[in-house]
């Protein structure tokens, strides 16, 4: 079976609501990724079909629900993971996807991914590599790393938010290559 674990799609109200709460990075999510049709997911499914693969692991890695505002991300969060079990029920062979977590929140976020695990069948949960400029190492996060750990879950960390000035580059003295 090929399984492509790398996943984007942004259903265009996921990607209205992170911009109307403050999101600045979503053009280029729209252009290549957007999308919530039947239609859409057709064409996926025939792209998938010419290219081989059997199953696609979707997560809203980069486009992740992370504000400030803790109603705000844990209402994004949730919307994205609505939409993408609405998917992965359509075509359970299909599909198969990793929760949006509303990070900054830690326990936020545990309960968040015990919901879509245990409620939506998730496998685990996709973030990035930044979470609104701390390191993936912050205490604040504690929780999530927890649940995930007691689950034995996957984690599918994407790469965002490392450029020059990136804390994750400039906080460990790393060189940007």
């Amino acid at each position: 079976m090929r399984v492509d674990v790398h996943a984007h799609y942004y259903p265009a109200d996921y990607l209205d609501t992170l911009q109307r709460y403050g999101a600045e990075a979503t053009g280029t999510a729209r252009i290549r990724c957007a999308g919530s049709s039947g239609d859409d997911i057709a064409a996926r499914l025939r792209m998938m079909d010419d290219a081989g693969v059997d199953m696609q692991i979707l997560s809203a890695t980069p486009q992740m629900p992370f504000f400030d505002d803790r109603e705000h991300a844990i209402g994004a969060a949730r919307m994205a993971n609505d939409m993408y079990a609405e998917i992965v029920r359509a075509h359970p062979d299909r599909f198969a996807a990793l929760a949006a977590v509303p990070l900054p929140h830690g326990e936020a976020a545990a309960a968040e991914v015990a919901r879509a695990m245990d409620e939506l069948g998730f496998l685990g949960a996709g973030i990035t590599t930044v979470v609104l400029d701390r390191t993936l190492g912050d205490p604040a996060f504690d929780p999530f790393w927890a649940e995930l750990d007691r689950r034995a879950a996957v984690v599918f960390i994407h790469a965002a938010g490392t450029d020059l000035d990136s804390p994750l580059i400039s906080e460990h003295g790393l060189t940007w290559i």
